[in-house]
């Protein structure tokens, strides 16, 4: 059996050391573009070159992400980085970007992919896709269980990397667009603001159900006790998440993980101490769950009360008086300790302990603490530690291991002095000096000088396990002549180490332009996705040819029209119409001459290179990302403009979550009335459940774009798209015979008057099409 891998993330170089420290086989990084954690330390370019180098040498693998969405403006210079990542010896390239998998693969077909979980693949037919494209490795979506992830494991031929502790997104990776629509800083750019991680009220029909709760907050991933079924199911690699974290909790999470995944290949069980535990809840939890992985959800999967580290418990308020608090220890705590008062919702640094009137450097479980506190305290308060100085001064202490390696040594006289290195990895490094050994006229060089000489190996990673000397007697060499021999053996081993693969020039990226016939005199399209029979009805009456309707709307004629499949489908599905809007990147595989498919905006399309990896798949449109602005549009340089479609109204759906709110508690209570969650701002998000038990969360504001469409078809585009939500009959007519003024008859004014409608109710928005995109 090949045992399983465990990868660390790494936001820094302080944060790989502790990686390689503390048992990883594998790390994960980000350069200072073109990562999903943009707000992470990450790497130069010329710290990259040393990363990929210190972990070769010590026998671990680097996958630096690239999984941010490219546009066309950025595109070659995406390519640039890659070119510089491969020629430096980078194990493989995360991607979230199908246009530059699909670059990749053609420019770089030696350079190993894996797809991030960003790109939502969540059954096996998107496992299948990816396989059939060349790439090595998926990340699956945090959403899989382990009853999926094993059929995925045992049907497709690719490696599977699943998260099994740290942060987790509410949202499928890849299609939250909450931080990208509310604050402008696109999670598929690595700038996610985490909207999730803040305070929100449930409102039904008007009324408050919860107040100021963090209602989209998840607890962290802890699979601790359930790795044995995650190895059992055929995972290739256990990935920790957290490159925004510190290199304490990089040091501890993986030194635990690791110890954890040896106890099952040695004992054939997991083996974790209480100690081992305890160092995983205080270094970070927001409490833990096991995850979708192991079918948890509602109460057990998010943290309705806190939204940050909650440490653990260390004391409670015994007394208070005026500033001072007097804490009886339920835990030893130390100089320099975080502690957070729950109640009163603050926390301090202990920069001084004061027990009996004493300072001292530690208060003792069952002592009594004395603190001064700056805010107001209660009686009866929990006091928890939230971080623990003895235990992050442990993990600072490790430090590199030395790499044992072995010496043999020949010495004859009239030959050529020569030294044979072999290391743990079958490294073989064989060196001759210039210098002839001679006979020794006054002395003999003896054993016990040459093996000094040879085992001063200084600051290198190594140290000599042994050294065989095989040689003539009485022989001189100078020892000079020895540690020069010596230094040159070691520089070359730490060269093959450190470089594990041979690459070839590459030939620069270009986009290949192709002829199309010219576009600019075919008629603009209207389309109209309709999520309700009422707004059906609307279209109907509207004499729209392109109506494309929700897949849970049941309708008795479904001819000449579009069925929306689900974005998130976790069966083994086919394709519900034979025509056809599919959502995931799985269902690319079912398509054949018969259907006639159109990707959702899900797909994320940014670029040109992805437009043409889809019309390869047969495709017969694509909708283009919401993410994009008039720049975007503009600059876009796929000739064909009629393959693509723009979303130009409608309230944009922000997230597909998996967590139901009402889980614990179901009765259908979604459909029993009006849900919406509502921010600081008073911002109203509708939120829908559908009939997968999944809440979509939709932006408060309506996308309307009227004098912008002009310049679109400027550009080229020809077809649009209105998405409906909850408008009733009336409100979709108009919205309709709106947009057909406009697009049709050249009048704006019914859509500039639908814009003020909303800008009065302080409703609308244009997207970004004004915005830069971050």
């Amino acid at each position: 059996m090949k045992k399983v891998e465990l990868l660390a993330p790494c936001g820094s170089i302080e944060a790989l050391k502790a990686a390689i420290i503390n048992g990883a086989d594998a790390v994960y990084l980000g350069g200072k573009q073109f990562g999903a954690r943009a707000y992470a330390s990450n790497f130069t370019n010329e710290e990259l070159i040393k990363a990929i180098e210190l972990a070769h040498l010590y026998n671990v693998k680097v996958y630096v992400t690239v999984n941010t969405l490219i546009y066309d403006h950025e595109f070659s210079e995406a390519m640039d980085y890659i070119d510089f990542l491969y020629h430096h010896d980078v194990d493989a390239v995360i991607v979230q970007d199908l246009g530059l998998m699909h670059a990749i693969r053609e420019y770089y077909p030696d350079l190993i992919i894996h797809a991030s979980t960003q790109m939502t693949v969540h059954n096996y037919l998107g496992a299948k896709v990816l396989s059939n494209e060349g790439i090595k490795r998926v990340v699956l979506a945090r959403e899989n269980t382990l009853e999926e992830i094993k059929y995925i494991n045992e049907n497709v031929d690719i490696e599977t990397e699943v998260f099994v502790h740290g942060a987790l997104c509410i949202c499928y990776s890849g299609q939250c667009l909450m931080s990208s629509l509310i604050g402008g800083r696109s999670g598929n750019r690595g700038k996610c603001a985490q909207p999730c991680r803040r305070l929100y009220n449930l409102v039904k029909d008007g009324m408050i159900v919860e107040k100021n709760k963090y209602l989209l907050s998840p607890k962290d991933l802890n699979t601790i006790h359930n790795l044995d079924k995650i190895i059992e199911a055929g995972v290739t690699s256990l990935k920790i998440e957290g490159r925004m974290k510190s290199p304490e909790y990089v040091a501890i999470v993986v030194a635990t993980y690791r110890k954890a995944i040896d106890s099952y290949y040695q004992k054939g069980y997991i083996n974790i101490s209480k100690q081992g535990e305890k160092d995983l809840t205080q270094i970070f939890n927001r409490g833990f769950t096991k995850g979708f992985m192991f079918q948890e959800n509602g109460s057990s999967f998010i943290n309705h009360d806190k939204n940050n580290n909650m440490g653990i418990l260390c004391g409670v308020v015994e007394k208070v008086e005026s500033n001072k608090v007097l804490i009886k220890c339920l835990e030893n705590i130390h100089l320099n300790d975080g502690i957070y008062f729950d109640k009163a919702n603050f926390g301090i640094e202990l920069s001084r302990i004061i027990v009996n009137n004493d300072r001292v450097l530690e208060a003792q479980q069952g002592e009594f603490l004395l603190v001064d506190v700056n805010k107001k305290v209660t009686k009866g308060d929990k006091v928890y530690k939230t971080k623990s100085f003895i235990l992050e001064e442990k993990a600072r202490k490790k430090d590199l291991k030395k790499i044992g390696i072995f010496f043999q040594l020949e010495l004859f006289i009239g030959q050529k002095a020569k030294l044979i290195v072999n290391d743990d990895l079958d490294n073989v490094v064989e060196l001759e000096t210039d210098v002839i050994v001679e006979r020794s006229i006054n002395s003999n060089l003896s054993n016990d000088n040459i093996i000094k000489q040879m085992e001063r190996l200084g600051n290198t990673p190594f140290y000599v396990k042994n050294i065989k000397i095989n040689r003539d007697d009485n022989i001189f060499i100078t020892i000079s002549a020895l540690n020069n021999l010596r230094r040159l053996a070691i520089t070359e081993l730490i060269a093959k180490r450190s470089k594990y693969h041979n690459r070839q020039l590459r030939h620069k990226y270009q986009f290949k332009k192709t002829n199309v016939t010219n576009n600019k005199e075919e008629l603009v399209t209207l389309a109209v996705y309709c999520h309700t029979l009422e707004q059906f009805k609307a279209a109907q009456a509207c004499g729209i040819m392109n109506i494309y309707v929700n897949e849970d709307l049941k309708l008795p004629d479904y001819e000449d029209i579009y069925v929306v499949q689900k974005r998130i489908i976790h069966e083994n599905n086919s394709l519900v119409h034979d025509k056809v809007i599919i959502g995931d990147i799985g269902s690319l595989m079912l398509i054949d001459d018969k259907y006639k498919v159109i990707t959702n905006s899900s797909f994320n399309v940014t670029n040109s290179e992805a437009i043409r990896f889809l019309e390869n798949k047969k495709v017969r449109k694509v909708t283009f990302s919401l993410e994009a602005n008039e720049n975007i549009y503009k600059h876009l340089l796929y000739e064909d403009k009629s393959f693509i479609e723009v979303i130009v109204y409608g309230f944009q759906e922000m997230m597909e979550s998996k967590y139901c709110h009402f889980f614990s508690n179901c009765q259908r209570q979604c459909k029993k009335g009006r849900y919406y969650l509502v921010d600081s701002l008073k911002e109203k998000f509708y939120l829908d459940m559908d009939s997968k038990c999944h809440m979509h969360i939709y932006n408060s504001k309506n996308l309307i774009l009227g004098s912008e469409i002009k310049s679109i078809i400027k550009y080229g585009y020809r077809n649009f798209r209105l998405n409906f939500t909850s408008e009733d009959y009336e409100e979709t007519l108009k919205v309709i015979k709106a947009y057909q003024e406009l697009l049709y008859n050249n009048d704006i004014t019914k859509v500039n008057d639908l814009i003020a409608l909303y800008k009065q109710k302080d409703l609308y928005t244009k997207g970004y099409f004004s915005k830069d995109i971050l």
